[in-house]
């Protein structure tokens, strides 16, 4: 895949080993999830993703 700037959750799901129904629901329940909404869509960065992820599963957060 070429290197993009921003991710759909489909893509996304692709590159991490995460499926792309848990990303969309980490995003709506997360406010501090790494995201950016345009009108209805949500775009992912996958560094801050990983880094987010990393993160957060050490604070108990089950993934």
């Amino acid at each position: 895949m070429e290197n993009k700037f921003l991710l759909t959750a489909k893509e996304l799901a692709g590159e991490i080993p995460i499926g792309e129904h848990k990303i969309r629901n980490l995003a709506n329940e997360y406010s501090d999830f790494p995201k950016l909404r345009v009108g209805n869509r949500m775009y992912f960065f996958k560094d801050e993703v990983i880094a987010w992820l990393k993160e957060n599963s050490r604070q108990g957060i089950r993934l």
